[in-house]
């Protein structure tokens, strides 16, 4: 069974039988200065112009005409003196009441006299046994002579017919409806007017809360979006929906908050991208790009070199800004941690070549955009050189390491070249000296390093005047000294 809520706020039935008529209702909202909510919380208006709280079981009679039965008992009296509609009405009513309760409700004998003296068919008071009729006295005056009707007359305003006598007097023998009619024309046209703004009024609510909750929708997708971004400040997100909730658009709400100095320093990167003349990234690139290096960081267990996440963010954003990509920082952190910190001979060498460059923020400085990835790779490279010459007890100088780097010597390759001059350097030197000589270690480096053919012939040389002398006895000969170096240099 439908329910309303009253004005005190307590839910009523509605009898089954009513039902609600939004045209009635647009009628008495606009004849009686009634509110929506005033019209609700009486459980509305049925067509017969019922109230919901005063419509069948929330009568005090229990019991109400339906619209069907309102209209069959109008019908019956209309054309009839005033009040026979009503009058009928009261009739139907009060009989509908007998058939359901065996009696007719109190107030039936008031709407019977009400009837009676209005004069309406059916409806004759007649006179208790106490009272006295007193007889209608005779007329015994001389009657008037009869006038003869010669014809008809109808009120142009009013549509009334009247009778038209030869002595100049007129009998009414209709009422006209042209003024009933005029008023039930404005009736109808006031109520279609007030239905029509009411129709108007709830598809503007509609639309309002409809665009109210597009809006709202709206923002919490930007404020997700912004919130990914690191962007969550209550400040922040009051601003996002300020500009959402006023109407503003999203792609203009969006390129507003790209403006604020928040979004700026949490994508610094992209601004320092901007003042070079570079191209800047979405938000889903640049967040890629942290993610990208922070896993390489992660790799390497290195995550406190980031620091807290305003730390990590600025750090980023210097790599982001100077285009260095997360594979040359995954190479720089390789190089720091794989070829010089988890290698102590190279790590020693290092130390000794580059002391300014401490154990301590040694993969810092590797991770420091100020020297070039390329400069990087030579100081490891040299480093890792020098450590071949120290493994083999040979002096380990930084000039001839940055040589032997600058002609692109690797670290296996100089590893063989420096065992042959460990291997030789002790022999030549002896050979040397009882020639009144001194040979180094820098020739020899030349002769296996360098691949200097100037260096060779010197060691053939000691080896073939060693073999005159000893005519063949010495351990030492040109081909035990010259067996293993590489193509000769001019």
């Amino acid at each position: 069974m439908a329910t309303f809520t009253d004005q005190f706020g307590n839910q009523k039935q509605l009898d089954p039988n009513f039902v609600r008529d939004t045209k009635a209702e647009a009628r008495a909202m606009k004849n009686l200065g009634l509110t929506k909510e005033q019209v609700n919380a009486r459980g509305g208006i049925n067509a017969s112009g019922y109230y919901g709280d005063s419509y069948g079981i929330n009568s005090s009679d229990k019991v109400s005409l339906t619209d069907a039965e309102y209209k069959a008992a109008i019908a019956s009296g209309a054309g009839g003196v005033s009040g026979a509609s009503g009058a009928a009405v009261n009739k139907a009513l009060a009989d509908k009441i007998k058939a359901q309760t065996g009696s007719y409700p109190d107030w039936w004998a008031g709407a019977q006299a009400a009837a009676a003296s209005n004069k309406v068919p059916g409806y004759v008071t007649t006179p208790t046994p106490t009272e006295v009729v007193t007889p209608t006295p005779v007329d015994t005056t001389v009657a008037e002579p009869v006038s003869k009707i010669v014809g008809t007359f109808v009120d142009p305003k009013t549509g009334d017919v009247y009778s038209l006598s030869d002595n100049g007097t007129r009998e009414l023998l209709s009422e006209g409806t042209k003024q009933a009619d005029a008023l039930s024309a404005k009736e109808a046209a006031d109520a279609k007017a007030a239905a029509e703004e009411y129709n108007a009024q709830m598809v503007a609510d509609a639309k309002t809360q409809e665009i109210k909750a597009e809006r709202q929708s709206a923002y919490e997708t930007l404020k997700d979006e912004f919130t990914k971004y690191g962007l969550g400040s209550d400040e922040f997100l009051a601003e996002v929906k300020n500009l959402i909730l006023t109407g503003t658009p999203t792609s203009q709400a969006t390129l507003k908050l790209r403006a604020t100095n928040e979004y700026a320093a949490r994508f610094a990167g992209n601004q320092e991208r901007r003042n070079a003349g570079k191209n800047v990234y979405d938000e889903a690139t640049y967040l890629s790009l942290e993610n990208q290096y922070r896993e390489t960081f992660g790799a390497y267990g290195l995550d406190n070199l980031l620091g807290d996440t305003k730390t990590s963010q600025a750090k980023l954003a210097q790599y982001i800004g100077q285009d260095k990509s997360p594979l040359e920082i995954k190479k720089r952190i390789q190089m720091a941690v794989e070829q010089v910190q988890n290698r102590t001979d190279v790590r020693l060498m290092f130390a000794e070549y580059y002391p300014q460059i401490t154990d301590k923020d040694l993969v810092s400085y590797f991770l420091e955009p100020k020297d070039t990835l390329a400069s990087l790779e030579s100081k490891v490279n040299i480093a890792s050189i020098g450590s071949t010459a120290m493994r083999q007890g040979l002096v380990a100088d930084l000039g001839t390491s940055q040589a032997l780097s600058e002609m692109g010597l690797t670290e296996a390759e100089a590893a063989a070249g420096y065992k042959n001059v460990a291997t030789v350097l002790p022999e030549a030197k002896k050979l040397s000296s009882l020639e009144g000589g001194q040979y180094t270690q820098t020739e020899a480096e030349g002769a296996y390093l360098k691949n200097l053919a100037s260096e060779q012939r010197k060691l053939a040389k000691l080896a073939e005047r060693e073999q005159a002398r000893f005519a063949g006895s010495s351990g030492v000969n040109k081909a035990s000294l010259t067996s293993s170096t590489k193509g000769q240099l001019y």
